[in-house]
């Protein structure tokens, strides 16, 4: 290879297993910000693991001429190959082979100035890691892969996070029976206004903390589909999803989920939650690093939202609806504040939504730091002791006449951290 005024020179060859694929920067060229173009001047073949990281975090290169010569057919880790690349505007692809590829984690990570990838020909039929795999592309509008086959996999955390500029995702052919870790995996995909997950078999997943955290641009959610009973956590899952009105979540199971923190927090415009099915039984009995219950129900966007960083005014809570059902024990740490159009929640008892019958509730004052919190203690306290399924909306029924919530603009975005690294 030669690297001479901002071009990297690749010739022909073979890179072995043998070469080390774990060290940082293993590459002369990895890191380097003096690298504008890459030219690939004969065939080369990466075998096993040599293709991981090969472009790694090249933070000037533009562009990559001749990808075609690579022979990644005997590659197995593919593990942040263009990762870091954030000036790349675009790849051709259309010669990578990878029947063998087991590891595409990280694969475009932070490719950020990438408009449009085509992975249609990527074979992913034994892939059992995609962690990260297009997560900071922020520049993409579109993604494809209608053509990906799933069933290995394995994790796919933080796979589409932050992609910021995409409007449209269609996941509906994944089969995801296999995969336990699907954290992070739309978080921060703030323009995003539809995404189809109504197919996926979550049955053996362990980890959904911050899935749909700040997709701030998502009006509904179907998640009907969810098979949540092996599931360990679920911090701040559908966290500040401020256009969120209604979650209808009646077929979560949740007798191992220790971690429930903000789970709904910052979407002010939710209006109806229906946990039923929620069983609080471990993440009531979490301690010290897993914060359980807390702030669980605490919907409105202020200074005491979890992680609130943000470029958006404050809102209060829009919540006219709850349900909650015989193992939905919780306390005044889930920070379930007023109703909208009211100061009082009431149980529908035997009476409706609209006209409940049931027992109405006082607030009572909570102390968070330097503020005071109106919260509705006494209404778990009557929910705990009664152990069945009971709605509560505001005192004398949901209002007739909603007021919408004020539209407020999406969270300044993240900058992009390469998790390899």
């Amino acid at each position: 290879y030669s690297i001479a005024n901002g071009t990297l020179t690749l010739n022909s060859g073979e890179i072995s297993a043998d070469t080390p694929h774990q060290e940082a920067y293993k590459y002369p060229w990895a890191g380097r910000d003096d690298i504008t173009e890459v030219k690939i001047t004969g065939p080369i073949k990466l075998d096993i693991a040599a293709a991981s990281e090969f472009f790694w975090s090249m933070p000037s290169l533009e562009k990559i001429d001749g990808l075609p010569y690579l022979d990644t057919t005997t590659a197995t880790d593919m593990g942040g190959m263009f990762a870091g690349d954030v000036k790349l505007t675009s790849l051709d692809l259309s010669g990578l082979k990878t029947p063998e590829a087991t590891n595409m984690t990280d694969m475009f990570a932070g490719d950020a100035s990438l408009t449009s990838l085509n992975v249609s020909t990527l074979n992913t039929s034994k892939v059992t890691e995609m962690s990260g795999m297009f997560a900071g592309d922020s520049g993409l509008s579109t993604l494809n892969v209608d053509n990906f086959v799933t069933d290995n996999v394995l994790s796919m955390a933080v796979m589409f996070s932050r992609d910021s500029a995409l409007k449209s995702l269609d996941v509906s052919n994944f089969k995801t029976s296999k995969v336990q870790n699907m954290t992070y995996m739309f978080e921060g995909d703030s323009a995003l206004t539809d995404l189809n997950v109504n197919n996926f078999d979550t049955s053996n997943v362990i980890y959904m903390s911050e899935m749909f955290r700040s997709d701030s641009s998502l009006s509904s959610i179907n998640v009907a589909s969810f098979d949540t009973s092996q599931v360990y956590t679920m911090e701040q899952m559908f966290a500040f999803d401020y256009k969120l009105k209604n979650l209808d979540l009646k077929n979560f199971e949740t007798p191992n989920v220790r971690n429930m923190f903000a789970m709904f927090g910052g979407d002010y415009s939710l209006e109806t939650l229906n946990l039923e099915n929620f069983d609080t039984t471990a993440a009531l009995e979490a301690s010290g690093v897993n914060p359980g219950i807390d702030s669980l129900l605490y919907t409105p966007l202020d200074i005491l939202t979890p992680g609130s960083a943000r470029s958006v005014a404050d809102q209060p809570s829009h919540l006219v609806q709850l349900t909650l059902g015989p193992k939905t024990n919780l306390n005044e740490n889930a920070l379930l504040v007023e109703p909208f159009g009211g100061k009082h929640w009431q149980a529908v008892g035997d009476g409706t939504v609209y006209h409940p019958t049931g027992t109405v509730f006082e607030p009572t004052t909570l102390a968070i730091g330097d503020h005071n919190l109106t919260v509705a203690k006494s209404l778990f306290d009557s929910h705990n002791a009664n152990n069945k399924v009971e709605t509560y909306v505001p005192e004398n029924g949901i209002p007739t006449n909603p007021v919408n919530p004020t539209p407020s603009p999406s969270p300044t975005p993240v900058s992009y951290t390469h998790l390899r690294a």
